[in-house]
């Protein structure tokens, strides 16, 4: 019996999913000659890469990219390369690598059987090929993302046959574009409720924008998605219910993870960024920095000042901060009359969260107790005073495994796509006009905060040049994306993450934690020495 075997992994294919993308069947039990044989298997095979996305190597903490990027804070594996060294992170390195290349082996293995199947009906055969494609394609997009040239496979390959060189950026690039525009010939603009979550025609022009945006192709990018916001989607009209399971399915939503309350299917946001308020033992590996939460505005679109809401602020010493968030009368105004989204997203201090056994808690400093009478909230770092997560963190009992909780990940939103837009058009033009204030203002709009415009500079909301509104958007998809693992690609691809991420991380006190380092190497990550002693026609990045 012939087994494929995985890019980078000896092992076989596992994990296939139904067609509800989450009820799993492996289909390591099939010899190859007999699984692809019929219409189901077609399915199957289909749904095996989507399974692979939920791999934590590849979405299923891509929420903890943040804590790489000037944003939030992480104590494990994900943090642990901004301290410089060269070992730490070789599994995360190494798995990243093995597992996007697992779902280009699962697509590959689809897109070679599925268009000679004669038992496919034909239109379901053309779908099922343009969401291969997709996958694939999202796949490849973020190996390039990470590790930049990559070699391309289009086909199936055995491990010990994986022995190309690295292609170009720009091959890896224009063979991710070709796949997409073929995906986007087929795919249907959407499903029954029964098949959210498949690739529709909108994911995969939104990521062809999204691809053509990271090369600052600006024109191409501006056209794709001008092309999806007109495809009916729309923005759900409060933003912390986009990140509840009740609410997860919206019209907002253009491709998203899957997952659903049910031990290995679920999602564990909870249990990396809740805390023992959350489900009894959860582990606070990342926590929001205070430069993420001093980057929310005043109700007004001003920005935030510590020193106009406790005059001298910023001359205090650590000490003197230290007193001052004892006192909740007076640490509480800095934290009122801001973006709406600053309390949906983060647990500030003195803030209550309803936890476990639906017990509301606080978030005191210091902490005393986590019982009766106190309720405090108790992280995993007792000893530090830390911002917490409230977005995608479970709320009460609603999710009763703190591993496998079931609120979807969304991976392309429409909010994303109209930051993207205002992005690109801004960059074709000498100014932002009326189509880059409308895009970015939507997403404002929605949040309750005041529009930008460029007609009364007496307004703290005032943008008129190019590089205003660059910043304005690249402030705008910090706060709106926070904790979605975008912010890491972000600051990398406009080339700013040094100056962003050397930098103490600090307590909401200002006290000290440690300083982050980024060089010029983290830029991308290395290939895994593992591939490179198989294949000795791969070169390493620069720097490792």
């Amino acid at each position: 019996m012939k087994k494929i075997i995985f890019i980078g992994l000896t092992s076989l294919l596992l994990g296939a999913c139904k067609s509800s993308l989450l009820e799993t069947t492996p289909y390591d039990r099939i010899g190859e000659e007999q699984m692809w044989q019929t219409q189901d298997q077609a399915i199957l095979g289909v749904n095996a890469i989507y399974n692979n996305l939920r791999d934590e190597n590849v979405y299923r903490e891509y929420y903890m990219l943040d804590c790489l990027s000037p944003y939030a804070y992480g104590y494990d594996r994900f943090e642990q390369e901004m301290a410089g060294t060269t070992t730490t992170l070789s599994n995360t390195y190494a798995n990243k690598w093995r597992e996007l290349y697992k779902g280009v082996q699962r697509a590959n293995d689809a897109l070679a059987h599925i268009p000679n199947m004669a038992a496919v009906e034909e239109t379901l055969k053309q779908r099922l090929i343009g969401e291969a494609r997709f996958l694939r394609a999202l796949h490849y997009f973020n190996l390039l993302d990470f590790y930049g040239g990559v070699p391309l496979y289009e086909e199936p390959v055995l491990y010990n046959e994986a022995l190309k060189p690295r292609n170009t950026v720009e091959e890896v690039r224009a063979f991710i574009a070709t796949d997409l525009t073929e995906a986007i010939n087929v795919l249907p603009e959407s499903y029954g409720a029964s098949e959210f979550g498949r690739a529709t025609k909108g994911a995969a022009i939104a990521l062809r924008g999204k691809l053509a945006l990271y090369a600052e192709d600006w024109e191409a990018a501006a056209a794709d998605f001008k092309t999806v916001m007109d495809m009916g989607y729309s923005l759900h009209p409060k933003y912390n219910e986009l990140f509840r399971a009740e609410t997860e399915r919206n019209a907002e939503v253009i491709f998203s993870i899957q997952n659903v309350p049910v031990q290995g299917m679920g999602e564990n946001m909870s249990f990396r960024l809740g805390t023992r308020a959350t489900r009894g033992s959860c582990w606070t590996n990342g926590v929001p920095s205070p430069t993420l939460i001093d980057s929310y505005e005043m109700l007004d679109g001003s920005a935030f000042n510590w020193d106009a809401i406790i005059p001298g602020y910023s001359t205090m010493s650590v000490a003197e901060r230290d007193a001052l968030f004892r006192s909740p009368d007076v640490i509480k105004k800095a934290y009122e009359n801001r973006d709406p989204r600053l309390q949906q997203t983060i647990i500030t201090p003195y803030a209550q969260y309803m936890g476990a056994n639906n017990v509301n808690y606080i978030l005191a400093w210091p902490f005393v107790s986590d019982v009766s009478p106190s309720f405090h909230i108790r992280h995993n770092w007792n000893a530090n005073a830390l911002y917490l997560w409230r977005k995608f963190v479970s709320v009460g009992d609603e999710s009763q495994l703190r591993e496998h909780g079931p609120i979807d990940f969304p991976v392309i939103r429409l909010a994303d796509v109209l930051l993207m837009f205002a992005e690109a058009r801004n960059e074709l033009l000498g100014a932002p006009d009326a189509e880059v204030l409308a895009a970015i203002n939507r997403v404002r709009i929605r949040a309750g905060i005041p529009e930008l415009q460029n007609n009364n500079a007496g307004l703290p909301t005032f943008v008129d040049s190019k590089e205003s509104m660059r910043q304005r958007i690249r402030h705008e998809r910090a706060i709106e994306l926070a904790t979605e693992g975008v912010s890491f690609s972000d600051v990398r691809r406009w080339k700013i993450a040094p100056e962003l991420c050397n930098r103490p991380i600090l307590e909401f006190t200002t006290r000290v934690l440690k300083t982050r380092v980024f060089k010029d190497r983290d830029y991308l990550w290395p290939i895994p020495q593992a591939e490179m002693d198989q294949n000795d026609q791969l070169t390493q990045n620069l720097g490792w």
